[in-house]
């Protein structure tokens, strides 16, 4: 990954946590791929858009992943950093009738959020994964 030193670097500037030569198996449903060369796990929005610009500053390529359902990994890993989304990013909360669900939250965390409200409508994605 070219201007790593120089994104790594960045990175800690924004405060946006990363890890460095992370195994996607241990992100993934089947347990299986190799390092990404950065794995950055933005818990805010604020921390998200200061990562994205670094990268894009640095005209990066980068792979989105959720909670890794159904994923497959290649084992020897991916050539560029990966955005994993934590902490805000997970958050449910109810407006009335709604739910509003962030970009990380897991389905089963909102079908479960949903029940526990007596909110109707979202029993069919009760078993899919993500």
């Amino acid at each position: 990954m070219q201007y790593r030193e120089q994104i790594k670097e960045e990175l800690l500037q924004t405060g946006c946590p990363f890890l460095e030569e992370e195994p996607l198996s241990a992100h993934t449903s089947f347990k299986i791929g190799g390092p990404a060369p950065l794995f950055l796990q933005p818990d805010s929005v604020p921390k998200l858009k200061s990562a994205l610009s670094v990268l894009q500053k640095y005209q990066t390529p980068y792979f989105l992943l959720g909670n890794g359902s159904n994923v497959l990994a290649a084992d020897e890993g991916i050539d560029c950093p990966v955005i994993n989304l934590a902490g805000d990013f997970l958050a449910i909360r109810q407006e009335g009738e709604n739910l509003i669900a962030g970009a990380g939250a897991l389905y089963i965390a909102v079908c479960r959020r949903a029940m526990e409200a007596g909110l109707d409508g979202l029993q069919f994605a009760y078993g899919i994964p993500g």
